[in-house]
């Protein structure tokens, strides 16, 4: 059952059962179109369930597919000092880190709330890249293409707005040009063959 259809069971009987206990019966019914339809990600329901979006199209676009649980919640990222703010000032907004959870590695991320929805969907596409890096261990010693590969698809998430073309006018030297060489892989070569040689990085 999709993690939207189950969320809408869960409220409904729950709404139900306290109409029962309050008017001795219950006609309560909810769907999720108020949730996936809204502007702004504002709380955990709409979150999690852009969070599913963005993992059904990676899988279809990128052939990302994370294994590890994916720890999501809606705030401000933990501080990351004085170089994090000025390399990488968006670190602010969205973050990923490995955490153990219950003995095994998970994906911790934290996505500021209030985020227009595109906006949203394509920071958890930045971070979920970074946890497929770190699954699939590759471009660990190469910080121009790691970042360059979470921005790539993040600009193919934001492709068509404003946003996008922001992402290809970074003031950053090296995560600037890493973006802009693998563009112009993908259009030599086609997607398949720059996901394939970005994962031949160590």
């Amino acid at each position: 059952m999709a993690v939207t259809q189950w969320l809408s069971q869960v409220i409904t009987e729950v709404g139900r059962a306290i109409e029962r206990a309050c008017f001795g019966q219950s006609h309560f019914r909810i769907t999720t179109s108020e949730f996936s339809s809204t502007p702004t990600i504002d709380n955990l329901v709409q979150a999690k369930m852009a969070l599913a979006e963005v993992r059904r199209q990676l899988t279809q676009d990128f052939s990302i597919d994370l294994r590890w649980p994916i720890l999501l919640e809606l705030k401000v990222p933990p501080a990351q000092g004085w170089k994090g703010a000025v390399y990488n000032p968006e670190g602010n907004m969205a973050r990923h880190t490995v955490v153990d959870f219950k003995g095994t590695p998970a994906h911790q991320m934290w996505i500021r709330p209030g985020l227009t929805r595109a906006r949203f969907k394509s920071l958890v596409a930045h971070e979920l890249v970074h946890a497929f890096q770190r699954e699939a261990n590759f471009l660990n010693e190469n910080l121009s293409l790691r970042e360059g590969m979470a921005r790539w698809v993040e600009f193919h998430f934001l492709k068509g707005s404003s946003e996008a073309e922001r992402l290809l006018k970074l003031k950053h030297y090296t995560f600037g040009r890493s973006i802009e060489a693998i563009l112009e892989y993908e259009f030599r070569s086609g997607r398949p063959a720059t996901l394939t040689w970005l994962r031949s990085h160590a």
